[in-house]
């Protein structure tokens, strides 16, 4: 049987283009339709602008080129492969950070360069490598607001810490003093984990409910990427447990429940701004109104 032709082994295509840096939230909508993991979005070495690359079919990757431009071009299988592993295990966050769920790519990234900062996070038992649109869109939050307490110790709080990521990228991202919380002892095993295997000492880690919990002290931010239900029934230990200028970041609410979770925070003196959606998911910030 004679070997196929170099154009019938090809089955992936590479679609790319380069954009402004202050387009990244808007090329994040642009491009969610595509498969989960099939594309990815870098920033470049000169950091004034992004990369953005899908690994996706023929049909999608000339749609991209009709709609947004830039270049496309055919993968061999094994080209393809190699390029879509490497791809999903590294997620750039703001230029600031990198999450990796592989230990051969964080060892990697490590070694060749001290910015930004690699974490390793491997894929667990406990929820959280950063993958999941209500984590990532947290990350970014995360690394925009860090930068507006570097002036003055600051205090973070992870409610429902799940793997200890936003803990982490917390510490990485200047945060003098971190608590993680989580009811289940699983989160909590891997939290301390991977701290540790990141070289980061987290404060406290606390097996506990959110209803139960009493922070260290008042929090400059608290992050919480929990479901609606718990949210609304926690507003007011959230509300009281920020500091007079701090920032709540939420997620893990769905599209139709954001007005529900909106109103439980009006209610204790919040306000919700900044809501992000993408997909099905909804990331806001939660601040106290000024009297």
């Amino acid at each position: 049987m004679e070997d196929k032709s170099e154009s019938e082994r090809i089955e992936q295509w590479v679609w790319s283009r380069t954009a402004l840096v202050s387009a990244e939230d808007e090329w994040e909508k642009r491009l969610e339709f595509l498969p989960p993991g099939s594309w990815v979005i870098l920033r470049r070495s000169d950091r004034k602008r992004l990369l953005l690359r899908a690994y996706i079919d023929e049909e999608l990757a000339f749609k991209l080129h009709r709609e947004f431009g830039g270049k496309c071009r055919p993968l061999p299988v094994n080209e393809w492969q190699k390029a879509l592993r490497q791809q999903t295990r590294v997620l750039s966050i703001r230029g600031k950070l990198l999450i990796c769920s592989d230990p051969k790519a964080f060892e990697e990234f490590r070694r060749s360069s001290s910015f930004p900062p690699a974490i390793y996070i491997p894929a667990s038992l406990a929820f959280g490598t950063g993958n999941h649109p209500t984590t990532s869109r947290c990350l970014r939050l995360l690394a925009d607001l860090c930068p507006k307490f570097t002036n003055q110790p600051f205090h973070v709080a992870d409610v429902g810490c799940g793997s200890g990521i936003l803990s982490i990228a917390a510490k990485f991202l200047g945060a003098n003093t971190v608590e993680s919380l989580d009811y289940d002892p699983i989160c909590i095993r891997e939290t301390r984990h991977n701290a540790y295997r990141n070289g980061v000492e987290l404060e406290r880690v606390l097996l506990a409910d959110l209803q139960e919990w009493e922070p260290m002290r008042p929090c400059n931010l608290i992050l919480a990427n929990l479901l609606s239900e718990t949210l609304i029934g926690g507003a007011e230990k959230l509300a009281s447990s920020l500091a007079p200028e701090g920032i709540l970041i939420f997620s893990g609410v769905m599209r139709w429940q954001i007005e529900e979770v909106t109103e439980a925070f009006r209610k204790q003196g919040l306000k919700v701004t900044h809501a992000n959606s993408r997909g099905k998911w909804v990331t806001a910030l939660a601040k106290k109104q000024e009297k």
